[in-house]
């Protein structure tokens, strides 16, 4: 368990050196939450306070507040008396996340006819680009690129609705799908389909045919 410790706080320390956002808070934030995205630090896996703040060489405060961040982000889980976790996204995490993203996002196909041209024209360039990283992640064989892929072709999606709440809780959700990546190794075969599927979503929605993309 100690070991492990230590290759966790070595890999944050290191994602943390080589960043340079705004602060030192975002620094932290950003560091630890790509780490357990990508699957770096294992759902499951301990994080020690202590550690984490020598390998960043922040205070303890510091470590505490992303924490809390992350936390809100649902990434995290302080467990009593034991300390704080990777979550474990279990099935029915999962099933719920795409159960919510389906409301919203067939809300806001079958609504586009009343968004602003300019989150329409927004939302054709982010398809069409999440549809060709998807393409070019299949041929890669890029398990990452594809599954951001298709996060990314859904987020264009819920920009149609031009609620800044809305969005921001929308890529929440892309957070937490994005640790249930890190958890499985057949991304590449659940997510593949989906790109030509995607395909579909977008043609229809560029003829605003809206009902119709949303039905797909």
């Amino acid at each position: 368990m100690e070991r492990q410790t230590e290759d966790t706080a070595v890999v944050v320390g290191r994602a943390f050196a080589s960043l340079r956002p705004p602060s030192t808070m975002d620094a932290a934030v950003s560091a630890l939450r790509e780490a357990i995205v990508r699957g770096d630090i294992a759902p499951g896996s301990r994080l020690v306070e202590s550690a984490l703040t020598e390998s960043m060489g922040v205070s303890r405060n510091t470590i505490r507040e992303v924490f809390r961040l992350l936390e809100t982000e649902r990434l995290i889980e302080h467990v009593t008396n034991r300390g704080v976790f990777v979550r474990r996204l279990t099935a029915s995490d999962v099933t719920d996340v795409y159960a919510v993203r389906l409301l919203i996002e067939v809300n806001a196909l079958r609504r586009a006819g009343e968004s602003s041209g300019r989150a329409r024209r927004v939302a054709v360039h982010e398809m069409r680009e999440a549809i060709e990283a998807g393409r070019t992640a299949i041929r890669e064989k890029d398990k990452w690129g594809l599954g951001f892929a298709d996060l990314n072709f859904h987020a264009a999606i819920a920009g149609l609705s031009e609620s800044p709440r809305l969005i921001q809780f929308m890529a929440g959700l892309k957070t937490e799908l994005r640790l249930a990546f890190a958890a499985t190794n057949d991304v590449l075969d659940f997510q593949h389909p989906y790109v030509e599927r995607n395909q579909k979503v977008y043609e229809l929605f560029l003829a605003e045919d809206f009902d119709g993309a949303a039905d797909e």
